[in-house]
């Protein structure tokens, strides 16, 4: 927390209540006041006013110089505070500013659309009321034509009267409904965002007491992503039409927002089960750290198989790897030799607790077998960058593993090597059909965006070129780049 307001646990507890109202209100500008406390503009500008003039060192001292109303409607706030209106106070003096630069930015883009729309209303009724004076005077010019029009003139010059008259007020009819016609308007308008009702949250549930936190989660795609969900849809499409391939998933998380296709798709995990191998490791070495130097014995290699995903490395045969140096081999290579040794040496009650706590299904036996969905398989990853699951040291190791996969094919193929790839991938392949899948974490700087592509079709090179195009299309598109987690709501609560 900053140095303005150090307690965020709420509601307040007695014995620090009247010391959270003291700091918060000293840090608060009027408009953090009004936007992020809820508190009446009046009152918001008259206890900053106190503090301005004032020596104030303590709510007592504040109330003072309030009448009982005002103070107890100051109170009334307080009790009211949220978590979320509590972190606010935490932030730097930086970010804090930039939240309320946003907040005020959607309120006054709403207050320029309403002025919009009152103008254009003023428009219409002058244009109505022009439009009846027209229709009048182009009426009394008609009897003025018709009265000079000698009924003889007309028959000498064979003009049935019809049509006089049709060819005067058609025109005058046509003007006068063209310009009483009102278009329907449709003004769009952010609403505000439910953030209370829309934010999930998922917590390690195998303690008694405490509920430790894995990640938040927004129930609803990030409307911000629509255009870019569109780009990628109309990708597949051309794909599938090329016949490139049958089925894919997809899954972006950047800026606090995320977007996901086709998630309810469930593929082969194969290889990608890398990923919970090496946390399972991870964790079991956050209590025992000297199980990542332990040596494992390897004997031979497997026998070859289509799936085999390592071509430039292999383990020595008859030879003794410390544990740490089989999960580099097989996150850097996919070897499965590795991957074999590590899976018959791993703690299957920390692997199966990891499973159960992302509320995923347990794998069986048949590891091969196990089947996911792209959105399930990205909170591997989320609790990697979040740090959330294994300490801060570990997840550190873990993702600077994941930077070192050799692959380089599909989302990492166009980057440049200033762009640090954190990735794992998996392939399925059989006679019938080929899957091919991967996850990254793509840092750009200080920035990064999670990337879940899951694959099906007939062709591997075909799949790996459809994953290297979706990824190409996200790391162009700047959407929510400079957002910095952040989203601007017409509320006091921000989403991250």
């Amino acid at each position: 927390m900053s140095e303005n307001h150090d307690c965020t646990k709420v509601p307040f507890n007695a014995d620090c209540f009247e010391c959270c109202c003291f700091k918060i209100l000293k840090a608060a500008s009027v408009e953090e006041m009004q936007l992020i406390l809820g508190m009446h503009k009046d009152l918001s500008k008259k206890i900053f006013g106190i503090y301005q003039e004032h020596e104030i060192n303590s709510t007592e001292d504040l109330k003072t110089y309030l009448d009982l109303a005002e103070f107890f409607e100051m109170r009334l706030v307080f009790k009211r505070l949220n978590s979320y209106q509590a972190q606010y106070f935490g932030k730097k003096i930086n970010e804090r500013k930039a939240i309320i630069e946003n907040i005020q930015k959607v309120m006054s883009g709403e207050a320029r659309l309403l002025d919009k729309k009152r103008r254009k209303n003023q428009r219409n009724q002058a244009a109505m009321a022009s439009s009846k004076g027209n229709a009048a005077n182009k009426e009394v010019m008609l009897q003025q034509v018709l009265a000079s029009v000698s009924l003889n003139q007309v028959k000498r010059k064979i003009i049935p009267v019809y049509l006089l008259i049709a060819v005067v007020f058609i025109p005058i009819f046509v003007v006068y409904f063209a310009m009483n016609l009102k278009p329907e308007v449709v003004i769009a308008q952010d609403k505000p965002c439910d953030v209370y009702n829309s934010l999930t949250n998922s917590r390690i549930q195998n303690y008694e007491f405490a509920r430790p936190l894995l990640y938040y989660e927004i129930s609803m795609e990030d409307v911000r992503m629509a255009a870019l969900k569109h780009k990628l849809e109309q990708f597949l499409k051309e794909k599938k039409q090329g016949n490139e391939v049958i089925v894919a998933s997809v899954y972006i998380k950047k800026g606090g927002g995320w977007i996901t296709l086709n998630k309810n798709e469930e593929y082969f995990a194969s290889d990608m089960q890398n990923v919970p191998l090496m946390i399972t490791y991870l964790k079991q070495a956050e209590e025992n750290p000297a199980i990542l130097d332990k040596k494992l014995y390897f004997d031979r290699h497997i026998a070859a198989n289509e799936n085999a995903n390592n071509t430039d490395f292999l383990l020595k045969e008859h030879n003794y790897y410390t544990i740490q140096e089989l999960l580099h081999y097989m996150i850097a290579y996919s070897d499965d030799d590795a991957e074999n040794l590590l899976e018959l040496n791993k703690d299957d009650s920390i692997f199966r607790q990891l499973y159960v706590d992302l509320n995923l299904p347990v794998p069986s036996n048949e590891k091969r077998n196990y089947k996911i969905a792209v959105e399930n398989y990205s909170k591997f990853y989320r609790i990697l960058i979040n740090a959330t699951y294994l300490s801060n040291e570990m997840s550190e190791l873990g993702l600077k593993m994941l930077t070192e996969c050799n692959y380089r094919d599909g989302i990492a193929k166009n980057l440049t090597d200033e762009v640090n790839v954190a990735h794992q991938f998996g392939k399925k392949d059989t006679k019938v059909m080929k899957e091919l899948h991967e996850f990254a974490i793509v840092y750009r700087g200080r920035e990064a965006y999670i990337i879940g592509i899951m694959t099906r079709g007939k062709d591997i090179a075909k799949l790996s070129h459809v994953i290297n195009g979706i990824s190409n299309i996200v790391y162009k598109d700047n959407t929510l780049e400079s957002s910095n987690g952040y989203q601007p709501v017409n509320s006091i609560a921000l989403a991250r």
